[in-house]
């Protein structure tokens, strides 16, 4: 599965996109890169009308690849040295949206999965 963005995306629109590939992850984005593991400061998020152009150092049009097998920690740096757009998984934890510095070495469809998991089972205490 690739993700087409170019100029003239817009960030709200891309995060759209791949919440309908993985509905219980999400995309922020951020101002400044962060290390691998390491968490993004909320202070740094970056507003979800923005185009590409407005967001990134490297306004281009690419593919990115957000396929199942993809590692989470390698999409969000391939945005990075494609775009030179800062991007964080956010994974469904409950309630909450966490982010998944301590998983980005698992593969996007076992995000996926493990969010599904849990969302599935806090329906079934909840009923």
């Amino acid at each position: 599965m690739q993700l087409y963005i170019n100029e003239t995306s817009i960030l709200q629109e891309i995060q759209h996109k791949f919440s309908i590939v993985y509905p219980h992850l999400r995309l922020q984005f951020y101002k400044n890169p962060h290390d691998w593991g390491a968490a993004c400061p909320e202070d740094e998020r970056l507003t979800n009308n923005l185009s590409i152009d407005e967001a990134c150092s490297i306004p281009t049009a690419v593919w990115i690849d957000i396929g199942e097998k993809v590692i989470t920690g390698n999409m969000e740096q391939s945005f990075y040295d494609l775009l030179g757009l800062s991007v964080q998984v956010f994974r469904k934890a409950g309630d909450a949206w966490i982010q998944t510095t301590s998983t980005d070495v698992w593969t996007l469809g076992q995000q996926e999965a493990v969010a599904r998991q849990e969302y599935n089972k806090a329906k079934i205490l909840v009923r």
